[in-house]
């Protein structure tokens, strides 16, 4: 995998996603959660934009 580290120095990487199985596949940069639980973390406007459920 494959990333950059941003002016605030959270790691992003690019990952590819779908809302759906049968949704269109956009590719969008994460923030990898490095400090705590290793999640990934989007803006809420993504999340909002690809229809996912906030968790």
């Amino acid at each position: 995998m494959n990333g950059t580290v941003d002016s605030q120095g959270r790691a992003l990487s690019p990952v590819s996603v779908r809302p759906t199985p049968i949704g269109a596949e956009t590719q969008i940069n994460v923030w990898v959660d490095t400090g705590f639980t290793g999640d990934l973390v989007l803006p809420k406007d993504q999340i909002q934009r690809l229809g996912l459920r906030f968790r």
